[in-house]
């Protein structure tokens, strides 16, 4: 049983039987049959492909093969194909169906053309009756001529339709049989149903229609003026907008019937209707006779110089981008035969001319005389072109001569050679009366490399018999439409409605010697056109597919299947190589000469604000000279820091300047808005102006009282200096020791009392020590050197007497020279710090080390290195480049870190590595408040904390040693709101 025979037993309600037409039969179809076929488009379902039974038959085939074992189906195949079963069964199935299924197709078309020709006939009749009737009765038989017309095309289309849906369903099919049982269906497929469009004989006839229907209209408005056909000459020279598209090949038989519908197929050299009046009654098809026989074989040959000069400039798109190509109809001409030279020259809006297209023709053989490179003369230029046109004569001669001479001077200048040819066939749509609309439709557009031919090859370019190597040839992957304007006229409605539907897509600018000369030399070319990113040029440019823009999956808002975002240029690798090539954009921005000439003026603008800024600091910094105090001081700094400001506005501007120009030069079509200038120019005036007010009253005597660190009785008191040589002295660390001071500076511990009257006295010298730190451990007093060669830790014990103090033992500690601070920091359990339970922390080279507290036996020279802090987590929030830890002190359980140079002291707990709190270190004048160096706390319960305070309650004491001048204060504290935090009194800036 056939397959459509299974398939009328399946749809017996369905179908009427009406159509008996067995697998393998190839009956014809009677004009009946054809008319209500095509007129009811479902009747056509009758004839598609039995989708279900063939994937159906092909698991019955793939059961039988395996036998229902486990064996491997495909190791079954083999078997079975030799044995000629069931491989073999599914193949014919699929023959007789397909078989069954392009006989209908071809049967359908035959009688397409046989109706369209019938009403050729019918059109022209009526055509030559249009004289002698009335202008309502001929309008009615145009309408009536052209609703007939339509309905024809809608049949056309939706056999075109369905030949689409049928291959695609064939071509699945034969895909999985291959795969699974090892047929050649698909070949066979490709063999049957190749060509995939309907015969183009039926376009000739539906335009040969609408000629005569737009003849008959003529005729009927203007008595016997439609009827004369004429020959159609090409220009030597026009202006027009063009227009270009891609268009899938499966698309194309409606792109052919909605041209025919707007202009009539132009063949040139061919008048009056194409198709012969001895075929009208024959039911026989002429195949594709459009591309066959009528469409025109087109050569380009285009020229660039070896840099690819021409090619740069045309992609991007600079005013007076010229291209030039030799062109020619059919086979390649020898000898004395023409070949037309063509210059196209770009012109931007701005220019007020269109881009135009000039050619002039020369024999053959004058080509390489024409490429040679030598200058010329214009009488050279003139008998070249009499050569090839004789009948030249005036103003057109000396045209002729004028446009080869510019030609030449194209080639001379640039050293033009042959770069790419394209060939391709042609349709054109164009009234034979008028250049205003000229459509056409380039197919099977397949791109060669002149550049890479044989050393043998003599001919200016390459000849029809030349050995093209495939490196050499590019396929373009879609059908190229160009809709090209003379006139201001629109889009024709017919297109229109195409490209709303998505079945033309614009492609702006697209080039077929853009797309050669990338695809063939883009080793030396910085940038590729940007329908490179699409995925069916990919392998053309060498990009992989997974990486570009694929041609259906794009939406058709802008009309382009590219991404919406490429209006700037792009960068991509290409295979085989880590270099990126730049991809241009889609829409390059037009650049007119006012662009610059506004670019200067927003530069002058900007210029003219930074010189008002400039005037204002002039102002103050000559006022601020001449005025007595410290008001000179506030309106001189003021007006230094606008003047500062100005110098950053010119800077910027001219930096915006520039990069605007390259934006322009380089035709990007973003970058130009600027948002950051504005707010530089309003920044700098409130800087400049809060800069100038912050000055004032900073300078104000009041408020400087307020801020810097003053004394006060029994809050703020520094201690005395007396009998200490000021210039020798710098106070490096301090910690409380009976009521006293101990601080170390250089090789000296220094001894100020606290209580009473007496003055600082010297307690010991330690040689060959630079002490930096000082802490107690119990009743131990160590002192921390940094020494010209290691880092020391120094015990210190007092005299007999309690005078003085004197070295008892050394321990090495490393042998770093960059040691600043250390402490003792106790056990949880030993926070009185009585016993020596707990570590020493000793800071050097940035980092804090802890060490065992050496043994009171003294039994080795060196400290025992426990561990180190981490100092990321120590530094949080910190400028680690400008941060350093001058002097450290443990007190009730909390490290206080004194950073110098950022003024601030930092209080840790080094048990649960938590940061308490960060107290700002008092300001003192002159500019020395990162000279803190030495830091220690103390907590009086007796009364009197402080001279000149007899209030008796308890009190916190700071105290804080100044390296430069050499200072020591001792500041009255509280305690703040969380563990750690100190709150100064108002002498301190609290």
């Amino acid at each position: 049983m056939s397959l459509y025979d299974q398939r009328n037993r399946r749809s017996s309600s369905s179908s009427s039987g009406s159509f008996s037409l067995r697998s393998g039969s190839r009956s014809s179809i009677s004009m009946e049959m054809l008319e209500q076929d095509m007129y009811e488009y479902g009747s056509l379902a009758t004839f598609k492909v039995n989708e279900d039974v063939l994937y159906s038959e092909i698991s019955k085939a793939a059961n039988r093969i395996t036998g229902g074992s486990e064996r491997k189906l495909t190791d079954a195949t083999a078997s079975a194909r030799k044995q000629g079963t069931p491989s073999q069964v599914f193949y014919d199935i699929f023959e007789s169906e397909l078989i069954r299924v392009t006989d209908f197709i071809d049967a359908q078309q035959k009688n397409l053309e046989f109706s369209a020709r019938t009403l050729l006939t019918n059109v022209e009749v009526a055509e030559e009756d249009m004289e002698g009737v009335g202008d309502e009765e001929g309008q009615e038989v145009i309408l009536c001529l052209t609703r007939r017309t339509q309905d024809l095309v809608d049949n056309c289309l939706k056999l075109q339709t369905f030949m689409n849906k049928n291959n695609a369903i064939m071509k699945s099919v034969a895909e999985l049989a291959d795969s699974r049982l090892k047929t050649a269906c698909l070949n066979l497929l490709e063999r049957r149903f190749g060509n995939t469009v309907l015969h183009s004989a039926l376009v000739c006839v539906v335009s040969d229609i609408y000629d005569a229907i737009r003849s008959a209209q003529d005729t009927l408005c203007n008595k016997g003026s439609g009827k004369d056909p004429q020959l159609w000459k090409a220009p030597s020279s026009f202006e027009r907008s063009t227009t270009k598209y891609w268009v899938k090949n499966e698309d194309i038989t409606r792109l052919l019937l909605a041209c025919a519908a707007e202009a009539p197929l132009l063949v040139y050299g061919k008048a009056g209707a194409l198709t012969a009046k001895e075929l009208r009654l024959s039911r026989e098809s002429e195949g594709d006779k459009l591309w066959d026989v009528l469409a025109t074989p087109i050569t380009s040959v285009y020229f660039d110089s070896e840099d690819m000069s021409l090619y740069k400039q045309r992609l991007a798109r600079v005013e007076g981008a010229q291209l030039l190509r030799a062109r020619w109809y059919g086979k390649k001409p020898t000898g004395n035969e023409i070949v037309f030279l063509e210059l196209k020259t770009h012109h931007e809006k701005w220019v007020n001319t269109k881009s135009v297209k000039e050619r002039v023709s020369i024999q053959e053989n004058d080509m390489d005389t024409f490429l040679n490179g030598m200058s010329w003369k214009v009488d050279d230029a003139m008998s070249m072109v009499l050569r090839a046109t004789p009948t030249l004569e005036g103003t057109k001669l000396i045209e002729a001569t004028d446009l080869l001479n510019r030609m030449h001077k194209l080639v001379v200048k640039h050293q033009l050679k042959p770069c790419v040819r394209s060939v391709y066939l042609r349709a054109a749509f164009q009234s034979p009366k008028s250049n205003a609309l000229r459509l056409t439709i380039d197919r099977n557009v397949t791109l060669i490399d002149e550049t890479n031919r044989s050393p043998d090859v003599k001919s200016w370019c390459l000849p029809d018999d030349a050995l093209i190597k495939p490196d050499m040839t590019a396929q373009v992957p879609y059908v190229v439409f160009e809709v090209k304007l003379a006139g201001e006229g629109g889009m024709p409605n017919e297109l229109a409605r195409l490209e709303a539907e998505g079945i033309i897509q614009e492609k702006a600018k697209f080039s077929k010697f853009l797309t050669g000369a990338a695809a063939f030399n883009a080793h030396k070319l910085p940038t590729l056109p940007y329908w490179a990113e699409t995925a069916s040029f990919a392998s053309m440019f060498g990009f992989d597919e997974s990486s570009t823009e694929t041609y259906d999956s794009i939406s058709l808002e802008d009309g382009y299947p590219l991404k919406k975002t490429n209006d700037s240029s792009t960068l991509k690798k290409r295979k085989g190589t880590e270099k990126k090539v730049k991809i241009a954009p889609k829409t390059p921005a037009r650049v007119e000469p006012k662009s610059y000439f506004a670019n200067e003026r927003t530069f002058i603008q900007w210029i003219s604000a930074a010189l008002l800024l400039l005037t204002i600091s002039s102002v103050l910094m000559g006022y601020g000279s001449n005025s007595p105090g410290g008001t000179s001081s506030a309106m001189f700094g003021a007006g230094m820091k606008i003047c500062c400001g100005a110098v950053v506005i010119v800077l910027y501007a001219t930096f915006v300047y520039f990069r605007r120009i390259h934006l322009l030069s380089n035709g990007k079509p973003y970058g130009y808005v600027d948002f950051a200038g504005p707010v530089i120019l309003a920044v700098a005036v409130a800087v400049g102006v809060s800069a100038m007010l912050v000055t004032f009253v900073q300078s104000s005597p009041n408020r400087s009282r307020q801020q810097l660190l003053y004394q006060e009785a029994g809050k703020c008191v520094m201690q005395s200096m007396a009998g200490i040589h000021l210039l020798e002295y710098e106070p490096s660390d301090v910690i409380v020791e009976n009521n006293t001071l101990l601080v170390v500076s250089h090789q000296h511990v220094m001894s100020h009392p606290l209580d009473g009257d007496r003055t600082p006295s010297e307690l010991a010298a330690i040689p060959s020590t630079d002490l930096e730190g000082l802490t107690r451990v119990g009743e131990r007093i160590f002192a921390l050197s940094e020494g010209p060669h290691q880092t020391e830790l120094v015990e210190l014990n007092w005299t007999s007497g309690g005078e003085s103090m004197e070295e008892i033992a050394r321990w090495k500690v490393n042998d770093s020279t960059q040691a600043e601070a250390m402490t003792f920091v106790p056990d949880a359990q030993n926070l009185d710090g009585q016993k020596p339970a707990g570590r020493l922390y000793i800071e050097s080279d940035s980092v804090i080390h802890t060490y065992k507290v050496p043994d009171v036996e003294r039994n080795s020279t060196n400290l025992h290195h426990l561990s180190s802090l981490n100092m990321k987590l120590i530094y949080t929030g910190l400028d680690i480049t400008a941060s350093k830890i001058s002097s450290m002190y443990c007190f009730e359980g909390v490290t206080y870190l004194l950073h110098d140079n950022l003024e601030i002291i930092r209080a840790w707990d080094f048990e649960t590595g938590e940061l308490l709190a960060q107290i700002p270190l008092p300001k003192v004048s002159g500019g020395f408040s990162n000279q803190w160096e030495g830091i220690a706390l103390e907590r009086r319960i007796v009364g009197g904390s402080l001279r000149g305070s007899n209030d008796g309650s308890s009190s916190l004491l700071l105290h804080l040693t100044l390296d430069s001048p050499p200072q020591i204060w001792t500041i009255e504290v509280q305690e703040g709101a969380t563990k750690g935090s100190l709150v100064y009194p108002n002498c301190a800036g609290g």
